[in-house]
């Protein structure tokens, strides 16, 4: 196929995924758009997943196969980047499912829109129970523009890297925008895809978004490399500090936005950690390193973060032994830290209506006052009148107990008797 023929090219790093490969390779080649190449780059596979992959692309002269020592995701992304000859393009996962209109949306919105990335929602696939979950985090329309479109930073300052998650499965990109940015994964064993991503939705000048979900990550899969992360522990640090070098470099300061997606990212990644030294060295890390030069602190501002327990977990980087913070992490669930959320959401709530409660009450107390004196006033009237009255009979008592006569002529009618 002519370059000037081809729309998007699909590129996939392969690694041991032949129990997940064919569906996968099925649901690309079965796109309805076309007009595409599929570039997959084996990165070392000993599974059979190479031989799968010649297999399709026997029967399938969209598809090209490269192979390459295992040199990780990255590597492998960048490696079929440079064979892509695509208008556009497209990183998805050797072991992940996608709506067969996918690529189609996306490239007539983009191209539409003339924009330098389209951004779609996705959903978690949980194979066990054949499930589809969608997820807001992939694509988060709270955060978008309601109807600019496109848009970039300058639009949305403080939610441009929140949005959307920081994987590459839900992006296309126009090809050219990659090569004038320079754009590419960067060696890391993981995380790569995070400093990509982030880096690809700060410096584009223009964004769109298909608000549908598209792609299917499939969740749990053994063998995934997020269960594996803890090998190389702090690579998820560097690339926030490789991210917030390029865009002070370019003079870029989404300072809220980043912050709040520096911290989600590292305490995802340290959450799933599996021994205490590989967890004892990224608290190390960012409590030395990281956070006094990215400058990532405890706000007194209620909602300066998206989620309540972040205040909390930068705390204890700050203050903690790595023992005692080991000790937060494996004792705080993941509904405790919603639960943190929750409350302090609550808390807001409750301080709200306490306000309007206590506005409701001095209200109330105002009138029970204005009741009250009312009451008394009443309470004055009747106690004299009842005297009066009282006053009287007693004078006839009297003259009458004695013999004598009313020499005032007073009569009880001349009152009113309660």
């Amino acid at each position: 196929m002519s370059a000037g023929s081809i729309k998007v090219s699909v590129i996939m790093p392969v690694y041991n995924t032949a129990r997940y490969l064919r569906s996968t390779l099925d649901a690309v080649l079965s796109q309805t758009l076309k007009d595409i190449e599929l570039i997959c780059v084996d990165d070392g596979s000993t599974d059979g997943s190479l031989e799968i992959l010649n297999e399709y692309a026997g029967r399938d002269r969209r598809m090209k196969v490269f192979t390459q020592e295992n040199q990780f995701a990255g590597a492998a992304r960048n490696a079929g980047f440079a064979e892509a000859i695509g208008d556009y393009v497209i990183f998805w996962d050797s072991d992940d499912l996608f709506h067969e209109e996918a690529l189609e949306k996306m490239y007539e919105t983009i191209v539409r829109d003339e924009a330098d990335v389209c951004i779609c929602g996705g959903c978690w696939y949980i194979e066990e129970r054949d499930w589809l979950l969608p997820n807001q985090g992939y694509l988060n329309m709270t955060r978008v523009p309601e109807t600019k479109r496109p848009f970039n930073r300058d639009d949305i300052p403080d939610t441009i890297l929140n949005f959307s998650g920081t994987s590459a499965w839900n992006k296309l990109y126009r090809r050219g925008y990659l090569l004038e940015e320079g754009l590419i994964f960067p060696p890391y064993r993981t995380y790569e895809d995070v400093c990509f991503s982030i880096l690809s939705i700060a410096l584009a000048d223009r964004i769109t978004v298909v608000d549908e979900e598209l792609f299917y990550y499939r969740r749990g899969r053994v063998g995934s490399l997020i269960y594996t992360i803890s090998q190389n522990p702090i690579d998820p640090a560097l690339c926030w500090m490789d991210i917030y070098s390029v865009l002070s470099d370019r003079g870029i300061t989404p300072k809220r936005s980043f912050d709040n997606m520096c911290v989600s990212s590292l305490a995802y990644a340290i959450r799933h950690y599996t021994d205490y030294k590989s967890v004892r060295q990224l608290f190390l890390f960012l409590k030395d390193k990281v956070f006094p030069l990215l400058w990532i602190k405890e706000h007194e501002e209620e909602d300066y973060y998206f989620v309540g327990w972040y205040n909390e977990f930068i705390r204890r980087v700050w203050e903690d032994k790595p023992e005692d913070f080991v000790v937060f992490l494996t004792t705080l669930s993941f509904e405790e830290m919603t639960d943190m959320d929750y409350r302090r959401k609550k808390a807001i709530m409750d301080r709200e209506n306490y306000k309007e409660r206590l506005i409701d009450q001095r209200e109330r107390n105002s009138d029970l006052k204005e009741r009250n004196l009312d009451l008394r006033n009443r309470y004055i009237d009747l106690r004299d009148r009842y005297n009066n009255i009282l006053s009287v009979r007693m004078k006839r008592f009297i003259c009458r107990l004695f013999g004598g006569n009313n020499d005032e002529g007073e009569s009880e009618g001349d009152f009113d008797e309660p």
